[in-house]
Formats: C-alpha cells, structure tokens, sequence
C-alpha cells in the first residue's frame, strides 16, 4: 500500500489527489469497521467525503490525504495492532502496579481517555502522570466514575501540596492513601 507525505501530495495532479484519497479513504473506513466490530478503537475517527470537503473552505483535499495516509500507517488502525497495543500496554500498567486500572477494554481506554484529558489540561505545569494514576486507581476501587474523577480533578490539583511529603508506602507511592481517600471521598 502506497502513502504519501505532504512533499509527495504537492507534486501530485488534483485528479491524482481525488483518486488517491478516494481509495486510501475506503481502506481506513473498512479498518475502521474492522475495529468497532471488534470493540476496539477508542475514538471514533471519521473521514470526510471529497463532496464534503468541497463544500467545506475550512477542509484542504491533500491535508485530508496526508491524514488518512498517516491513519493507516499507524499499526493500531489493525485489529491485530490494536490487541497488542492494549495487551503491551496493560502489562506495564501492572508492572507499574496499577493492574485494576486495565481490567478490561474499557477500562484501558478509560483511562488513556483521562490521561489525555490531564496531560491537556495541564500541560503548562510540571505534573507526574503517576499522580494522577493514583488518584484514579484509588476512584475507581471507590466506584467514583472516570467522568466525576477528570470534573473534580482541578481540586485534586489545587491540593497536591498537601497530599506530598508523605512517607512513601510500601509501592512506593508518595502519597497517604488516607489523604487521597478523604479528598476523593468529597466526590462521590
């Protein structure tokens, strides 16, 4: 399967773009089906129509083509690539020690969810995303739901002063778990 960068779409004829989007669009749409009827992919990911696009001055053609290109050269847009991606990445949350956060396909896309939503909330500040691991393995082990966790998070955050500085604990986790407990509890 051929793909194309931007320098490769430029020296490419409008009809060639067309073609070229046409067929790479259909192959991810195909993958894509392949996924959600395997009830896998996290997010729902969606290519425009060239009507679409037309209809659309905010939509470029060769910008949608470099992006389906790059869609399908990733491996997780395969069912096979996906699988390993959760099973590799659910095996180093356990051996991070945070094994009740991947319980299932839900829960791995839940949380890679919430994780992004922190890393953009937050991305102006110096935060440890083992922090807010914690904060999530200890919510979910008090049925706080992930939606609840990442609206209350901010005061999590506002507080964290008070949660460091503890003796780590056996994991070696810095934070009281008490102290977690008693802001999380404010939650539910």
């Amino acid at each position: 399967m051929k793909f194309f960068n931007p320098m490769q779409i430029s020296k490419m004829t409008t009809a060639e773009v067309h073609r070229e989007y046409s067929r790479l669009r259909s192959i991810a749409n195909k993958r894509i089906g392949r996924l959600q009827a395997q009830g896998l992919g996290m997010k729902e990911v969606k290519f425009p129509t060239i009507k679409d696009i037309t209809k659309s001055n905010k939509m470029n053609i060769s910008s949608q083509l470099a992006d389906v290109s790059k869609f399908l050269r990733s491996e997780r847009t395969t069912v096979t690539g996906e699988k390993r991606f959760l099973n590799d990445f659910a095996q180093q949350m356990r051996d991070q020690g945070y094994s009740d956060l991947v319980g299932s396909v839900a829960d791995i896309y839940n949380m890679i969810e919430f994780m992004e939503q922190m890393r953009e909330r937050y991305s102006d500040k110096v935060f440890d995303s083992g922090d807010a691991l914690d904060v999530l393995q200890q919510a979910q082990r008090l049925n706080i739901p992930y939606d609840k966790v990442a609206k209350y998070f901010d005061e999590f955050a506002s507080n964290l002063d008070q949660l460091e500085n503890v003796k780590p604990s056996r994991e070696g986790r810095e934070f009281s778990q008490r102290r977690i407990n008693t802001l999380l509890k404010k939650w539910q």
